[in-house]
């Protein structure tokens, strides 16, 4: 019993051990892992962190201290701070149903989101957002994002000469952007997303009245097009098919500060 038990905790404490770093090819199909350890035909698994299963092998060559893994399985690209272990034959056979496997990064991919911001052109000035969106996967956790955007807002607004007194306003804008998008902890479920855009708007003013829309806002946001400028960041849930996400952004519309919250959506294409 003494026996059994003194076995069973040098185990636990003996499998993180079993993990190896590796290094592979430029195309990720043959990786070297320096062990003597592993004889031909062991079946091996690369896992991220936090244990999701990103590619299986096997090994193919002994080398006097070193083994060569032919990648027969990839589930995303491969990285140094993963490790590879050899695992049964049943595992890798039918990894599904052993492993939590990794979601791989998308090379191209939509989004929609919809929002409701608090438009710094007067008082209580909220404006409802749509944004549709192209991501493409440039590099490790980049992306390069192209954006359409519009924005429908009502409120009241003043000059602050007071001449015109406090005006209904009504303003609906449409435009592009583009730029870049970091997603930070990218392999994990929950993973976060930092963008940033730049581009033009072309806006719409009505005015109830007839006073000058610039004196009124103050040259905040005047019609016909002008800067678009965007920074955002949000919680997203990566999963296999569409994943929601939960966000913050500030806008620099024309010449106005602009802060709103959005929910949306993104899925590969």
């Amino acid at each position: 019993m003494l026996q059994a038990l003194i076995l069973a905790i040098f185990g636990l404490v003996a499998l993180p051990s079993l993990a190896m770093p590796f290094k592979c090819d430029k195309a990720q199909v043959l990786c070297e892992v320096q062990t003597k350890r592993m004889t031909i035909g062991d079946r091996v698994g690369i896992f991220t962190s936090d244990r999701q299963l990103a590619a299986i092998g096997e090994v193919s060559e002994i080398r006097t201290n070193s083994r060569l893994v032919k990648i027969t399985k990839k589930w995303g690209s491969l990285y140094r701070t993963y490790e590879m272990e050899i695992i049964p034959d049943e595992q890798a056979n039918d990894p599904e149903k052993f492993f939590k496997i990794l979601t791989p990064l998308p090379e191209l991919s939509w989004g929609a989101n919809i929002g409701l911001y608090s438009l710094g052109v007067g008082d209580g000035f909220i404006g409802p957002s749509v944004e549709g969106l192209i991501r493409w996967w440039w590099k490790r956790s980049l992306f390069v994002i192209g954006r359409f955007h519009y924005i429908n807002g009502s409120g009241e607004a003043s000059d602050n000469l007071g001449n015109a007194g406090t005006q209904k306003v009504s303003i609906s804008t449409y435009g592009l952007s583009g730029g870049m998008s970091e997603l930070i902890s990218l392999f994990d479920q929950l993973a976060v997303r930092f963008e940033g855009d730049l581009g033009f708007s072309n806006t719409a003013v009505t005015l109830s009245g007839n006073f000058d829309e610039k004196k009124v806002l103050n040259d905040r946001i005047t019609d016909g097009a002008g800067i678009y400028a965007r920074a955002g960041v949000s919680a997203i849930w990566r999963r296999e098919g569409l994943e929601p996400e939960l966000g913050f952004n500030y806008l620099r519309l024309h010449a106005s500060n602009d802060f709103g919250l959005f929910v949306g959506v993104s899925q590969s294409l």
